[in-house]
């Protein structure tokens, strides 16, 4: 977790389900601890560049689709369901396969809506993402590969350099990094640029969204 009781982002859990499905509960999933002002935020990554997540609820709350890279990579925010676990459910608008969902929370932010996103310009490794950051904000940053192969992200940028690298793992195919950031104090959006590498060289691209 990054932050405290005021303000913070937090990871907390994770799920791949490899068969092809139209919709699909992800059932009982971590949200964490209940915290005034809490929201729920999902990505969710589909292998298949071609399929398309066109609706996600938490709770039974639907969640808002905040940014996009592509088909594959989607970020979403829900309304607090109560709790620290909750039902997610994901939808197609056809048939899905191979999707994996990330899972966290943030509390203490002004808008739903991000301050501003960086999505890769070309998959590289290394890859380096510039967004404009609220030096009291938020940072959720996501990496992936561009092909088959199992290692682990190296994050480097002053606004990801005391941050938590949340989960690193291998849901299929693809190497996953991801990272996430709360900064303290008072100031306005300055450019940031944030450089992921992967330790077997391989190409990726990383996608971050901010909040204020």
């Amino acid at each position: 977790m990054i932050g405290g009781a005021g303000k913070g982002i937090e990871y907390t859990d994770n799920e791949q389900y490899t068969s092809s499905f139209s919709s699909h509960t992800f059932s009982g999933k971590a949200i964490g601890d209940e915290v005034t002002g809490r929201k729920i935020w999902v990505i969710t990554f589909e292998t298949d560049p071609l399929d398309n997540v066109s609706g996600v609820t938490v709770g039974g709350n639907t969640a808002t689709n905040i940014h996009s890279y592509s088909v594959s990579t989607k970020f979403w925010i829900a309304d607090d369901p109560g709790g620290t676990t909750a039902d997610i459910d994901v939808t197609g608008s056809g048939t899905l396969t191979d999707c994996t969902i990330f899972v966290g929370r943030i509390w203490g932010h002004s808008s739903d809506t991000p301050s501003d996103t960086g999505d890769p310009g070309a998959f590289t490794d290394p890859n380096t993402t510039t967004l404009n950051v609220p030096s009291s904000g938020f940072v959720l940053a996501f990496a992936r590969e561009s092909s088959a192969g199992v290692g682990t992200f190296a994050w480097s940028g002053g606004t990801l350099a005391d941050a938590d690298e949340a989960f690193d793992g291998d849901p299929g195919t693809l190497t996953i990094g991801m990272a996430i950031a709360c900064k303290a104090g008072a100031g306005a959006a300055t450019p940031a640029s944030i450089t992921t590498t992967e330790s077997g060289g391989r190409n990726h691209g990383t996608v971050v969204v901010a909040w204020s």
